[in-house]
């Protein structure tokens, strides 16, 4: 909607001529009721206006995983999309970050532009893990997004997990013989010796209980 205003007053009244394209039509008004028009034709866009960011297409990244790997290297791919195609090309920046995993050791660091073509909707970033035979937990990182260009940001970063694939070999856990002395009254202790034939990487849990032989629980 246009308002133009009219260098001329008419019994003292300032007139203003209204233009509105989607309706096409043309009216001449006292300024007394121009707030009555704009709070009717407030709630309408004119197509022609270009300022701020409501028409733009906005940009997301998803969470991705990915295998470790045993030895050199594999890759994660995370998904970049618009929820509606631009018809300009759009770029953005992006970068890694480290969480958990650390950049050098458990993946390769990325630092680019990210260019998404007109009319496309779906754009990818690969990151190199580095594979390894270390017994450890899932670890993460971290991809930002920034700098859009022709696009918005609606989800700007995104959570990378590396999935740990190796597997500790079996530990095998052992328990020994014991014996004590009954002793004449009172109590006195016997105990049992449980062992691990190699030290595990992560704790290690086993249930017990003792069963009567000869000896009688209780007595």
């Amino acid at each position: 909607m246009n308002i133009t205003c009219l260098d001329a007053t008419t019994n003292g009244f300032w007139f203003c001529l209204v233009s509105k394209k989607s309706t096409s039509w043309y009216r001449i008004i006292p300024v007394v009721l121009l707030a009555l028009v704009l709070a009717a034709c407030g709630d309408e866009t004119d197509p022609d206006d270009e300022d701020g960011d409501a028409g733009l297409t906005q940009i997301s990244v998803s969470a991705a995983s990915a295998n470790e790997g045993d030895s050199g290297t594999s890759e994660l791919v995370f998904n970049v999309t618009l929820d509606t195609p631009a018809s300009e090309e759009v770029r953005v920046d992006y970068a890694t970050a480290d969480d958990s995993a650390q950049a050098g050791s458990d993946y390769q660091p990325v630092s680019d532009t990210l260019v998404i073509p007109a009319n496309a909707s779906t754009a990818t970033v690969t990151v190199t893990l580095l594979g390894d035979t270390v017994v450890e937990s899932d670890e993460t990182f971290r991809l930002q997004l920034s700098n859009p260009v022709n696009a918005g940001l609606a989800a700007a970063e995104a959570s990378g997990t590396i999935i740990n694939d190796d597997r500790a070999p079996a530990t095998r856990i052992s328990v020994s013989s014991a014996s004590a002395n009954e002793g004449d009254s009172g109590t006195s202790e016997l105990v049992f010796n449980v062992t691990l034939d190699t030290p595990a990487s992560e704790e290690v849990r086993v249930d017990y209980a003792t069963a009567d032989d000869s000896a009688q629980a209780g007595s």
